[in-house]
């Protein structure tokens, strides 16, 4: 997308010029007119719409991105917030505006780095080439310390918009050594769809897989400038130049209506589910395009012609409509997501939601790679128990430590990572070092979303083959995406192998390591549907999860961690033990949610959780001093 955008925006620049501030103006006008429209009407509505569908947290969450959406800076609101990847983004209607952002802060840009026309394309693209080197250094250097940073900042993505600027300048001085043939735009057009098939899922895969996805972009559209291959007159037929023509309005549409999906269900739409939404995303970018986009774009300046009356009444209902969408975005946002919109009842077991996982928002580290509390004892006290973790560790941590150093003799530390499992792994091997040196720690306790890291996460989308038709599976790009997904494998293969390594090596050192299994994953957003059973006047004991389909569920990644328990020093808790039954395994126990979300508990959950987990350290503790 920022390839293309900077090659053809750059394209724009070359045919019509920046001569001065007058020129500089004119592009930014006509910029406007083409981003603008559309998202006043999405934003619009779904401003109209998101208080009847979002929930308190979530109408918060969509006020202040509302706000950074309309002023262009939707990706450093999102990376001030929870950042891209967290599982609340997801029902942000608005969440994929933050490309928007970056996309517009680099048209700002633009006239500067062509110096308002007064230098030559040669050193326009001179300076092209230097701000990419930056920014390209920026993603793959200091981008690894902050990933959220280096997908949603402008500096760490500026090297994408720029690659597409400057092939638009070297094709447009007929440079020779970018003349190649028609068919490797086939090999980008096949890298790109290998990608897609890939589903890469990880954040730390991220980091090959966009310079990958910019190089296969620009072979495309090099090759598609060099001449009209077979591939290239495919991407001519009408259905793919619709696709092209509404392709804004339906980037702008389609997570709005996945977003408001999920909402009104409460969980994850199915298969023929989303297909239908898609079907209505694809409408409604029509219409937007028939009756906003192309209208407007037809408009000619004010200062040179006149505006009609139709288009004087368009631009005033625009700004009208843009204040109000503003105005709604900041009540949203302090009135802490306005949760009086919600029924008596509703609004009851909302309050009591919020409050049980109000207290682990603060605790541990929101950045993947940001310094963490220390492993170091403190005062020269002697720590006993040392938790390890990612986020699912997180709201663990308080009530255990209470727990545990009411004994004065106990002293707990914590490490917490919020991302995954194998960041854990992969960035803290100082931490894990100190562990194995340190000869007063006598139990290690490691709870982060295991089922995740061996690859039985169950709500990780398999690749797309596993759904196509047995037709298209026999195709030979197909064999290729197969042999992805058992690289992929391979990877989970080696984060179980590195795991047992280092557990292992924990267990040597004389340790004992207490493993933390995963909670039940809930399907979908239960508690929300809690939240919506209780204005149909339902009860909430239907919420509650037969125990043989959650253990069926689980059961590949607790066959996966066999290894893991017959190794001498390591011991697995069981967290569905302490939570489920013989039966059924409680979403909700008296009136109070156990979960935040699809897979994290809440703190009423930890708090039922952590006596059990307590125990089996105590245990552990008596047994190291017996040895």
């Amino acid at each position: 997308f920022f390839v293309i955008s900077g090659y053809v925006v750059t394209n724009s620049l070359l045919h019509r010029g920046i001569a001065g501030w007058r020129g500089a103006l004119a592009f930014y006008v006509r910029r406007a007119k083409r981003l603008f429209p559309a998202l006043i009407v999405v934003c619009s509505t779904t401003a109209v719409l998101a208080p009847w569908l979002l929930l308190p947290e979530d109408f918060k969450s969509f006020g202040i991105t509302l706000i950074g959406a309309l002023t262009w800076v939707a990706n450093v609101v999102l990376y001030l917030d929870d950042g891209y990847f967290a599982t609340a983004v997801r029902d942000n209607p608005l969440m994929h505006s933050w490309s928007l952002g970056v996309e517009a802060q680099v048209y700002v840009l633009m006239p500067l780095i062509a110096g308002f026309g007064v230098l030559t394309r040669r050193w326009t693209l001179a300076v092209w080439a230097g701000l990419a080197a930056i920014s390209l250094a920026l993603w793959l250097g200091l981008g690894a310390a902050d990933p959220q940073a280096r997908f949603l900042l402008m500096p760490f993505r500026l090297w994408e918009l720029a690659l597409g600027a400057m092939l638009a300048l070297a094709l447009a001085q007929g440079s020779q050594r970018l003349q190649m043939h028609g068919w490797f735009g086939l090999l980008g057009l096949a890298v790109i769809v290998l990608l897609a098939l890939a589903t890469v899922h990880d954040v730390e895969d991220r980091i090959w897989a966009v310079p990958l996805a910019a190089a296969a972009t620009a072979l495309l559209l090099v090759a598609g400038h060099a001449g009209r291959a077979i591939w290239t007159r495919c991407l001519e037929l009408r259905p793919v130049l619709f696709i092209g023509v509404i392709s804004y309005s339906l980037y702008l549409w389609h997570q709005v209506l996945f977003a408001f999906g999920r909402a009104y269900l409460g969980q994850e739409p199915s298969v023929t589910g989303y297909i239908a939404l898609t079907g209505v995303a694809v409408l409604l970018a029509w219409v937007t395009w028939i009756w906003v986009e192309n209208p407007v774009r037809a408009w000619q300046s004010p200062w040179t012609t006149p505006w009609t009356t139709p288009q004087r009444i368009g631009a005033g209902v625009a700004v009208i409509a843009t204040l109000a969408c503003g105005v709604a975005g900041v009540v949203a946002f302090v009135t802490d997501g306005a949760p009086g919109r919600l029924g008596k009842d509703s609004a009851a077991l909302y309050d009591v939601y919020e409050a049980r996982w109000a207290g682990t928002r603060s605790v541990g580290c929101r950045r993947a790679a940001a310094d963490c509390p220390a492993l170091v004892p403190g005062s020269g006290d002697r720590i006993n128990v040392v938790l390890m973790g990612d986020s699912h560790a997180r709201v663990l941590q308080e009530p255990l430590r209470d727990l545990l150093e009411r004994d004065a003799a106990l002293s707990m530390r914590t490490h917490i990572r919020t991302r995954t499992c194998r960041a854990l792994l992969e960035q803290s091997a100082r931490n894990w070092d100190m562990i194995i040196k340190e000869p007063g720690i006598d139990v290690v306790i490691v709870a982060c979303r295991l089922d995740q890291l061996l690859g039985f996460d169950a709500d990780v989308p398999m690749p797309m083959w596993h759904a196509v038709s047995p037709s298209f599976q026999s195709m030979p790009v197909m064999d290729i995406a197969r042999r992805v997904a058992k690289r992929r494998a391979k990877s989970w293969d080696a984060n179980t192998q590195a795991l047992h390594d280092v557990l292992s090596q924990l267990a040597a050192s004389g340790k004992s390591v207490l493993l933390v299994n995963q909670a039940p994953l809930l399907p979908g957003s239960a508690i929300r549907r809690g939240i919506g059973t209780l204005v149909d006047g339902d009860t909430l004991q239907t919420l509650d999860l037969p125990r043989d389909r959650v253990e069926m569920r689980h059961a590949p990644a607790d066959e996966a961690l066999d290894v893991f328990i017959r190794t001498e020093g390591i011991t697995l808790f069981s967290t569905r033990d302490v939570l489920c039954d013989a039966e059924a395994c409680p979403v909700i126990a008296d009136g109070v949610p156990l979960y935040f979300d699809e897979d994290h508990l809440s703190v009423a959950g930890a708090e039922r959780v952590v006596p059990a987990l307590a125990d089996a350290t105590r245990n552990l503790l008596d047994a190291a001093e017996r040895r």
